[in-house]
């Protein structure tokens, strides 16, 4: 995710974080984000990105990234 918002950023796009406190132990917010929203839980994260996506893009990442 890093990858794609430092190459959002480079080509002058916009880029939204939306972090769960759930998670922020091992996921460190994107210091450059244009926004930054923080949810509760992964579930309301997921509400939040649902709610503000124009589309998705699917890439593969670990283990805890699948569900």
């Amino acid at each position: 995710m890093g990858a794609v918002a430092r190459g959002t950023k480079a080509k002058g796009g916009k880029v939204v974080g939306v972090l769960a406190r759930e998670i922020q132990q091992w996921e460190k917010p994107y210091q450059a984000a244009d926004e930054m929203l923080t949810a509760d839980t992964i579930r309301e994260r997921k509400k939040m990105l649902q709610e503000r996506a124009d589309a998705f893009v699917v890439l593969p990442g670990g283990f805890r990234h699948l569900g």
